[in-house]
Parts: C-alpha cells; sequence; structure tokens
C-alpha cells in the first residue's frame, strides 16, 4: 500500500480515503452504475421516466387513455401509423350493462379530409377495454380526386351505431348513412340500413336518394359497397 494512502486511512479511520471514494459509487450491490458528478446531478426517478417515455414512443403500439364519463380509464391501441385519433363515443354496444367504446384513428400522412380511417370497436370486461372488431375498408380513399370530407359522426345508442360520411361515386357527390346493430350469433355488428344521398355540393340539394340492398354485411368486413334498389 502506498506510504500516504496507508498514513491517511491511519489517521482518519472514521473515513475512507478520497482515491477509494471516487470508485465507490460505480459499484451498488454488485452492479455498475454511471458515477454522479457535483457539477451535473441527474434524479434516478427522472431518468427511469425518460428512458420509459423513450421505449413507449419507440414501440409500434401506442395506448391512449380515454377517460369516460364516470372516470374509468380505457386504453385504447393503436399501431403508430394511425396516430391521430379523431373521434370517440361510448354506449352499451353489447347490451350487457357495460359502456363499449368506438374509436376512429387517422393515418399521419392523411391530409385534412378522414378517409383511410381505422374504426375500432372495445369491450369493456371487469372494467378493462379489449379489442373487439376494427374495420379499416370502409373509408379508402377515392381514387379519383373526390374532395368530400370522409367521416362527419358517430352516433351511438344500446346495441347500435350509425356512421355518417360523405364521398363520391361514379362521379358523383353522396352522403352515407349506414347503420349497424349488434349481432349476438355473430358476436359482430350487422348492416341493417344502408342509405346514399346524390348531391350538389354548391347548393346542398339532393340530386337522388338510394336504399342500398340489405346483403347482411358485418362491421369487421364492411367495405362501403352500396347496391341500390
Amino acid at each position: 500500500m502506498d506510504r500516504k494512502l496507508y498514513k491517511n486511512y491511519n489517521k482518519k479511520t472514521k473515513y475512507i480515503s478520497y482515491p477509494l471514494l471516487l470508485l465507490f459509487p460505480i459499484f451498488i450491490n454488485g452492479c455498475e452504475k454511471e458515477a454522479i458528478t457535483t457539477g451535473n446531478k441527474q434524479n434516478l426517478s427522472t431518468n427511469i421516466a425518460q428512458s420509459i417515455n423513450q421505449h413507449n414512443f419507440k414501440n409500434d403500439n401506442k395506448i391512449l387513455l380515454i377517460e369516460n364519463n364516470n372516470n374509468i380509464n380505457k386504453s385504447i391501441q393503436t399501431n403508430n401509423s394511425f396516430a391521430k385519433v379523431i373521434l370517440t363515443r361510448e354506449a352499451d354496444l353489447d347490451m350487457n350493462g357495460d359502456s363499449d367504446v368506438i374509436s376512429v384513428a387517422k393515418p399521419q400522412e392523411q391530409d385534412d379530409r378522414d378517409f383511410d380511417l381505422k374504426i375500432s370497436v372495445y369491450r369493456m370486461i371487469n372494467g378493462k377495454s379489449h379489442l373487439w372488431q376494427q374495420n379499416v375498408l370502409m373509408f379508402k380513399d377515392p381514387v379519383n380526386g373526390c374532395m368530400m370530407e370522409g367521416l362527419e359522426d358517430i352516433i351511438l345508442s344500446t346495441g347500435n351505431f350509425n356512421i355518417e360520411y360523405t364521398s363520391c361515386y361514379d362521379n358523383k357527390y353522396a352522403r352515407r348513412y349506414v347503420n349497424f346493430s349488434y349481432d349476438p350469433q355473430s358476436d359482430d355488428f350487422k348492416v341493417i340500413k344502408n342509405t346514399i344521398v346524390f348531391f350538389n355540393p354548391e347548393s346542398g340539394d339532393t340530386d337522388q336518394k338510394f336504399d342500398c340492398r340489405d346483403n347482411e354485411y358485418l362491421f369487421s368486413s364492411y367495405d362501403g359497397s352500396c347496391e341500390w334498389l
């Protein structure tokens, strides 16, 4: 042992010499830690929180917490390509006494119009939300330069929801009203009312109105098709 260090240790038995102190913070409980300098102190909990946030940001699946009227937190998962939730609604859709959630997510790259949407239905089970049904086919962006706005609203009631939106068909502007009702047999939602209204966007006047054929479409696979009568 170096004479100066040995001498320092003998004179001050209550303290460990300064060179050893520099090494001590590096090892705690056998685990290597980063030494903390007095000029740039970092709070451990802050570091952990930052690390978790960075991990969650990189995760492909984001979790968005939505608080309902009873202050119950529901987690809604969405792929990071559908980063913007533009609408949420609540109702007892399976008629079991618990409020379920419909969430609509929009792609990052989509313009101001609301097309190419992901509509997710979350079922509440024992106070927790679970992905129940999902549709990514209904709001495909029209390829003919249609400048309609897309989704306008989703209206919910017990066991039912109605989707209202504008789009283009046969080079005409159209409003769509599609009503879905819970079907216990398929545990999905059947199209029970499907109306298409062609209109003049400048005047707002209705040109033609048709009821689409009942082809027993299910929400999870419905692509917006309409064969009018």
